[in-house]
């Protein structure tokens, strides 16, 4: 059963991973003769962050999921033993 920190986790883990991927885009395009030097810098960083961000998230939930899926599992070998 979803929860809404599941969801608020998920779309903040889809919002970093889409943005990042929007940067690389923008990054190896159009930006490419813009960023030069301390901008460069900043721009792959930032687009590093969001992507490690997202990566983190993803981690995290299938963590809880996996923790969530062995209750539930325990739960149902409970109710057979009655």
């Amino acid at each position: 059963m979803k929860s809404p920190s599941d969801r608020r986790r998920r779309m903040a883990a889809n919002l970093a991973l889409g943005i990042a991927a929007a940067m690389v885009l923008a990054g190896l395009t159009v930006l490419e003769s813009r960023l030069r030097g301390v901008r460069y810098l900043l721009y792959w960083t930032t687009c590093y962050v969001l992507t490690m961000s997202a990566l983190l998230l993803a981690i995290w939930d299938a963590r809880i999921m996996s923790a969530r899926i062995a209750r539930e599992e325990a739960e149902m070998e409970m109710e057979k033993k009655k």
